[in-house]
């Protein structure tokens, strides 16, 4: 049986809640076998279950094949962790706020936590993107990021790179 996901995360900004994407047109491309998509996840994330206890803080890992134009994308949304993307093959529209992006292959990309962006514009390209979403525990805006234990870095190192990638307004 498939475990229970665990409850709809949400974040909160300037009075407003934010819940986390579902990746609904991912999952029904990758029903339909119009995209072949291999991925684990939690929550409302693709792919096979992550169990509760498997890399806790691994909110979505995997990669989707688009061997040809798709007629979806993923239109504006947020994730509740560090979106770390790479484009392995092909091309792809990405919006991050305000700002468009062609990325072409190899590219790579990072957005925040809960910070707004989307894939495709409005439909996703023939590529291979592989992505990992890693949840650092931010439920509320300047709340400190708790970064998974499995990462062997010292903390100092951790903190720094948490105050870079807030800091930074290029993804």
């Amino acid at each position: 049986p498939e475990p229970v996901p665990k409850q709809a995360i949400t974040f909160r900004e300037n009075g407003r809640r934010y819940r986390v994407d579902t990746c609904d047109p991912l999952k029904a491309a990758a029903a339909s076998g119009a995209v072949r998509l291999v991925a684990l996840g939690r929550g409302s994330y693709p792919g096979r279950r992550l169990r509760g206890n498997e890399l806790e803080e691994v909110s979505s890992i995997g990669f989707w094949d688009a061997s040809k134009e798709q007629t979806w994308g993923l239109d504006w949304h947020r994730n509740e962790g560090i979106e770390l993307a790479f484009l392995a093959a092909g091309t792809l529209p990405f919006e991050v706020d305000s700002r468009r992006f062609a990325l072409q292959a190899n590219d790579f990309t990072i957005t925040r936590p809960w910070q707004r962006h989307r894939v495709g514009s409005p439909f996703i390209s023939t590529s291979r993107l592989v992505w990992l979403i890693l949840d650092v525990g931010v439920r509320h805006p300047n709340q400190p990021w708790v970064w998974p234990p499995w990462i062997l870095l010292p903390r100092q190192r951790l903190e720094k790179l948490a105050r870079q990638l807030r800091q930074s307004e290029q993804p």
